[in-house]
């Protein structure tokens, strides 16, 4: 029988071997410093821990990174505005505009980061800033989808809260770290190719002086979506009776009208009418130009305050705009303005029959977009449409401006029987 207190043959070796490349390390560290654990260029040298493994070898155990953040984008980088939810808030729209800026990044705006050793600032504070201003709807929409995507991340509090988060913040020199998965509504699907390769392309970027280092988690699957996506899923979930729904979708460039059907696990399209350059952009300029004609024109005016007058109106015959110390009605102006929409926009009046002649079919349609949000509009596009059909089947969806976006929480776990 073996005594107790010999040490295998087999131990020893490995004693040995392990001792061997300890000490070799050592050497190889000894001549990397200066002799006073500095290294070349005076700076200390830091060692990983390490820790013997069943076999007796020594391996890195400590990993002095942040721990991943796991994260859902959903993003419309629309003609006008700019809109996005992240883990399922919606945050406030950010106009689709940015500059290029030829100085440092300002301190304390939405929307400022630095990326490919440029800086950056999206929405209207861009115009106090210097630099080189790019629009959505002059080419940029989906050619710039990286800048859209920092742009929704930047703006919204998502990365203030991990600063603010010890978990995922412990190492405040390293950067923060985010998988992220994204959802890019969009009427133009065909570019996927392209929207990918600029997506993975995308792998830093800074934020009130700290790098972010980003990860998409589902580009290899199905991650861009038509517009409208996320508004019918809400309307199915509130009609789980429906096969079949219409979706009247108004936003800040385009208006387009979808007949979608349920589907087992995703709505399918089967039919879609946009008229692009026929969304709010282009009602706010008919008023404008109707307000111009009226008793308060010759005066300089901004579509922007258009924009807030159909915002704040709570009723039909009352919509307030405000010039200098005074308010005015401008119900007239809106009414003849939306006339003018329709009659001097063919492809509008194209969206609106077949939407007027589904619900004369019976189909019930649920409007959704940022337009559907002014009471005034959504009310005379309702009134329009139902003219002379016996109990039309309209109704604008709760939150329209922010739905498409919220809705597509829905996605993951739309079954139907």
């Amino acid at each position: 029988m073996a005594n107790e207190n010999t040490t295998n043959s087999t131990d020893v070796l490995n004693l040995v071997t392990d001792t061997e490349v300890v000490n070799a390390q050592l050497e190889k560290d000894s001549k990397q410093t200066n002799g006073n654990g500095n290294g070349k260029n005076g700076k200390k040298t830091v060692r990983s821990k390490s820790t013997r493994t069943n076999s007796g070898k020594t391996s890195k155990t400590s990993d002095d990174r942040n721990t991943w953040v796991r994260a859902t984008l959903n993003i419309d980088p629309g003609n006008k505005m700019l809109k996005f939810s992240c883990n399922g808030s919606a945050s406030s729209p950010v106009p689709s505009i940015y500059k290029e800026l030829k100085g440092d990044l300002p301190v304390g705006k939405a929307g400022c980061f630095g990326y490919k050793g440029k800086n950056y600032i999206v929405g209207n504070a861009a115009h106090s800033l210097k630099g080189k201003l790019y629009k959505s709807y002059e080419g940029h929409k989906t050619s710039k989808i990286d800048i859209w995507v920092l742009a929704a991340l930047t703006s919204d509090s998502f990365l203030d809260e991990i600063l603010q988060d010890e978990h995922y913040n412990k190492y405040p020199s390293k950067p923060c770290r985010i998988k992220l998965n994204i959802n890019i509504l969009s009427l133009t699907t065909e570019k996927v190719a392209a929207i990918k390769k600029t997506l993975q392309e995308i792998q830093s970027f800074t934020y009130r002086n700290r790098t972010f280092e980003i990860e998409f988690t589902n580009l290899e699957k199905e991650f861009i979506h038509t517009e409208g996506l996320g508004a019918a899923l809400t309307a199915f979930k509130k009609c789980p009776d429906l096969d079949e729904i219409g979706i009247l979708d108004l936003g800040g460039g385009t208006i387009a009208f979808s007949i979608l059907i349920g589907g087992k696990y995703h709505p399918k399209v089967l039919e879609q009418y946009p008229a692009s350059g026929g969304g709010m952009v282009s009602v706010a300029t008919c008023i404008f130009d109707s307000i111009n004609t009226g008793d308060i024109g010759g005066q300089h005016r901004r579509l922007d305050t258009i924009f807030a007058a159909l915002k704040t109106a709570k009723a039909v015959d009352k919509v307030p705009y405000r010039l200098g110390n005074k308010t005015h009605n401008i119900d007239e102006a809106v009414t003849d303005g939306l006339d003018k929409w329709v009659d001097d926009n063919p492809t509008v009046l194209d969206v609106l029959t077949k939407a007027g002649q589904y619900l004369l079919g019976g189909g019930q349609i649920f409007a959704t977009g940022g337009g559907f949000a002014s009471p005034v509009i959504a009310n005379w596009i309702k009134e329009y449409l139902s003219n002379e059909i016996d109990d039309p089947q309209f109704e604008v969806l709760d939150n329209p401006h922010v739905i498409n976006l919220t809705g597509m929480e829905l996605l993951n776990d739309y079954v139907r029987d």
